[in-house]
């Protein structure tokens, strides 16, 4: 049975082969998009896990609240709450700053449970 899969599947893959390049090249290309595209977040959310880790009760209890508040606000909201809320407050912000404001907090939080939930 086994022989007959690992021919099947080679079959597949030598008449697939230029569909299966190409899946791989993009899996690639995103992997270079995600790195290059995105290198503020990943630290944020490390340095946010390292203070959880660490386990200094005031500290980590705030980066939990920010943790907690922040994968729960979807990112529009975070984003029109962000742009209209600071400038009444006395914090001119432009559009541009206010979106990667919102970004990077919202992924930040999400890469601190990443970084925190491995082993």
């Amino acid at each position: 049975m086994s022989r007959i899969l690992t021919a099947r599947l080679a079959e597949l893959v030598c008449h697939d082969r230029r569909r299966y390049r190409s899946h791989l090249s993009g899996c690639h290309r995103d992997g270079d998009t995600v790195t290059d595209r995105h290198p503020d977040r990943l630290p944020i959310g490390l340095g946010l896990a390292l203070l959880r880790w660490a386990n200094v009760p005031v500290i980590a209890g705030i980066v939990t609240l920010y943790v907690s508040v922040l994968r729960a606000t979807p990112l529009v909201t975070l984003l029109l709450l962000l742009f209209f809320a600071l400038p009444n407050i006395g914090v001119p912000i432009n559009p541009i700053s206010a979106a990667i404001l919102a970004l990077v907090m919202n992924t930040s939080a999400f890469n601190c449970e990443v970084w925190r939930s491995a082993p």
